[in-house]
């Protein structure tokens, strides 16, 4: 029987809240038109950037895995916590130029918003999600730094 400290069952419960929670932000960009978003096409597009990120990686081209890899990247690489809100730190310009979509950063930039909204209004424990996307983000860079 595997015995789980309080600490694991905490970050465990972190991990699945931000997960919860970007996947129904992904899912509420890809259907929302209340940022403007008025072309079909615009709307399409975003539904299949936000069904790809939820593909999983053996579902996934030589193509979508190198995407996926440049979008990690640049939303780990490129994305701080400062004072208590999350801030996209590459310009769109950046972005662009490592190969990446538009529609991506553009979603990115919503999420961002949508998180830090949420962060303004609830009663949920912050650093609990700060601590969570921390690690996440370590992880990336060990990951990186170990290939």
């Amino acid at each position: 029987m595997v015995q789980l400290s309080n600490k694991n069952i905490k970050m465990n419960f972190a991990k699945f809240i931000l997960f919860a929670f970007f996947l129904g932000l992904f899912y509420s960009c890809a259907e929302s038109n209340k940022n403007g978003i008025e072309s079909k096409s615009v709307k399409d597009a975003m539904r299949n950037a936000g069904l790809f990120l939820l593909t999983p990686d053996s579902l996934r081209t030589t193509e979508e895995k190198e995407l996926f890899s440049k979008l990690e990247s640049a939303v780990y690489e490129g994305s701080t916590i400062q004072n208590g809100r999350f801030k996209i730190a590459i310009s769109k310009e950046e972005w662009e130029k490592r190969g990446i979509p538009e529609i991506y950063f553009d979603m990115l930039k919503r999420d961002i918003d949508n998180e830090n909204n949420f962060l303004d209004t609830t009663s949920f424990p912050k650093q609990v999600i700060y601590d969570a996307w921390q690690e996440s983000q370590e992880k990336y860079f060990a990951r990186k730094k170990s290939q």
